[in-house]
């Protein structure tokens, strides 16, 4: 049996007390009982009352026991526990007990159908209204926790409702289910209405419960950013495929990886702004490529710019030779060059261009760039006569050499010799060889 000790002055209640009915008010004082049962009895005893019992004031008690002051537990149910067990008349066996644990050191609040089970009624904190707080005194909220939560199994609860206008925002009449974090930051969780019987679960985020940032939509095997609609989604695959529907269709539009460093798309990528491949950190055109391009198809433009000004072909060569080396047709091989070796050859061929702004043909180890067109550095020679800008060229004696053209007397009239014409001087070379600049035209 437990024990109830209450101290009213030099008067000890040190049983149980019973209370089986009511039937009238009444005042039972110290003098009233005989020595022994109440008072100094410390051997303990049980005390049957028909009546409402009152401890700590004469007036009428307003329920079955009414103890004005405070009330000292030292009742067991085991070696290690006290508790205060709460129960009803009817169905007594239902209680609620109220206790410590002495050996872990803890309190504890736990339901009990006695005989039966523990735990098998819920623990209403706060049923009638009112707020509840753990670690703080001051709750502002329904459950205000100060401090970490740990939770071993789920957290679940009711979503709230989180309409969204037209731009994607939670609008100021939602309510959410919301995790609310340091700076007034809040998670929310809900479901938004997308109309035609479309609901979709949300998560979003708030700052101080009014400027709510754009919310993130988690549609089960679907995720959609922005507003909400019917059938508008973003997926995600389990192997990593990013999927984009519209309509009423299924995913039409796809991104995924199709093999080492390399990403794939079945649509087509339109791209409003520049676009930089390589080193290009703020490309200044709709396509900057720092590096090497490869195209196999064919390009179609208004205009091709490119930096350097002439136009060369990939041709096979029985040598290797230098940049600025001037090429004929070599007669021994069909569709190849050599380095010119005569004077006003007719087959001259073209320069060996260093890095033209358009090539055309396949790369090769036997091949070089051979410039036929545009403005190409020449290797000069001047040793017969200086070259003057303007100056029309030919092959010179020296191999791989362009040399002043000398005109032909005709009637009065001064010809070049057709056939041999490499190209304009663009720069002057009054003696010996070096480089210059020539337009290419050759006729």
């Amino acid at each position: 049996m437990n024990t109830i000790q209450r101290v009213i002055g030099s008067l000890a209640l040190c049983s149980l007390v019973m209370v089986a009915g009511r039937t009238s008010a009444q005042t039972v004082n110290a003098t009233n009982v005989s020595a022994g049962n109440f008072g100094a009895n410390t051997g303990g005893g049980t005390y049957t009352f028909p009546l409402w019992v009152g401890v700590g004031s004469t007036s009428a008690p307003t329920s079955k026991l009414n103890v004005i002051g405070d009330l000292t537990a030292a009742g067991f149910n085991a070696g290690n526990v006290v508790q205060l067990e709460l129960s009803g008349s009817t169905n007594p066996g239902r209680e609620l007990l109220a206790g410590f644990e002495t050996e872990n050191s803890y309190g504890f609040l736990q339901t009990l159908n006695r005989g039966v089970a523990w735990g098998p009624y819920a623990l209403a904190l706060q049923p009638m209204g009112g707020q509840v707080g753990i670690g703080t005194s001051t709750p502002a909220a329904k459950l205000h926790v100060n401090g970490d939560i740990y939770a071993s199994s789920r957290i679940s609860g009711r979503a709230g409702y989180s309409t969204y206008t037209s731009d994607g925002i939670w609008s100021s009449s939602a309510v959410p289910s919301r995790v609310i974090m340091p700076m007034d930051q809040e998670l929310r969780f809900g479901y938004s209405d997308a109309g035609a019987g479309q609901y979709y679960p949300s998560i979003g985020f708030a700052v101080n419960s009014t400027a709510v940032n754009h919310s993130l939509l988690i549609l089960q095997s679907r995720v959609a950013l922005g507003v909400p609609e019917s059938y508008n989604r973003f997926q995600v695959s389990g192997g990593g495929t990013l999927g984009w529907g519209a309509g009423s269709s299924a995913v039409d539009a796809t991104l995924y990886r199709d093999s080492a460093s390399t990403l794939r798309t079945n649509a087509s990528l339109v791209v409003d702004g520049n676009v930089g491949l390589g080193a290009a950190a703020s490309p200044s055109y709709r396509l900057y490529v720092s590096g090497n391009t490869h195209v196999n198809g064919t390009v179609t433009g208004t205009i091709i710019r490119a930096h350097y000004q002439d136009v060369a072909e990939w041709v096979p060569a029985s040598v290797e030779m230098a940049p600025g080396t001037v090429v004929v047709l070599d007669p021994s091989t069909p569709n190849q060059v050599m380095p010119s070796h005569r004077a006003y050859d007719t087959a001259v061929a073209g320069v060996v261009s260093e890095q033209p702004g358009l090539i055309l043909g396949v790369e090769g180890d036997d091949k070089e760039q051979v410039a036929t067109t545009g403005r190409v550095k020449v290797h000069a020679d001047a040793t017969r006569a200086p070259i003057r800008i303007g100056d029309l060229l030919v092959s010179g004696d020296r191999p791989g050499t362009a040399m002043r053209s000398e005109p032909m007397e005709m009637n009065g009239r001064a010809f070049h010799q057709p056939g041999t014409i490499i190209g304009k001087a663009l720069e002057a070379l009054p003696e010996g060889e070096g480089e210059i600049l020539v337009l290419l035209s050759l006729q």
